[in-house]
């Protein structure tokens, strides 16, 4: 039987081989502050979309876009303060440049959420339906999906498979900063 490797370990050994002795031979658990800050990105993102979702759903055709607002936006602060409590994000990266990174995300989310309130307003005035809404912004999705093939001895986690029409595309998700050129 092949022994199971995992996707990420084969991007850790060409990244730095030493890095993926360490983890993956010795044991050590590596964990870096940009490698922190990505997993709280990705946490966040997930809990706002699931958020935003959750809030579409509650819109009404009669509301305006000062109450779209308020609705959409409404337990995404919580969502920060809960999810930046988590102690191995407080362990790691300095209280200051959590706040930053918070205030960073917040900026972003914010954005998202201006553009969602505008979006959802124009759908309502076609006469859409609050459940076309949120099938049109957030299309069916499997999220941090788990593949395996016993066949090869790979194992790996898609960030996001999106499903438009029966087909099933895999994203990526980044948290950097893109490139200023574009990607």
């Amino acid at each position: 039987m092949i022994p199971m490797i995992s996707a990420s370990s084969i991007s850790d050994y060409l990244y730095c081989p030493l890095k993926a002795y360490l983890k993956y031979v010795q044991g050590y658990e590596i964990s870096t502050e940009p490698l922190l800050i990505g997993k709280l990105t990705h946490d966040l993102l997930r809990g706002f979309n699931e958020i935003t979702k959750r809030n579409l759903w509650s819109l009404d055709k009669d509301m305006t876009l000062e109450e779209i607002s308020k609705s959409l936006w409404e337990d995404v602060p919580s969502l920060i303060k809960k999810t930046t409590l988590k102690k191995y994000y407080k362990e790691i990266v300095g209280s200051e440049d959590l706040e930053e990174i918070c205030e960073r995300l917040e900026d972003q989310f914010r954005l998202d959420s201006f553009l969602l309130v505008f979006k959802s307003r124009k759908m309502m005035n076609i006469g859409m339906t609050s459940d076309e809404i949120v099938d049109m912004l957030f299309p069916p999705s499997l999220v941090e999906f788990s593949l395996e093939s016993k066949f090869i001895g790979l194992r790996g986690k898609i960030d996001k498979i999106e499903i438009e029409e029966g087909i099933y595309y895999p994203i990526e998700v980044k948290t950097g900063i893109p490139p200023v050129k574009g990607v």
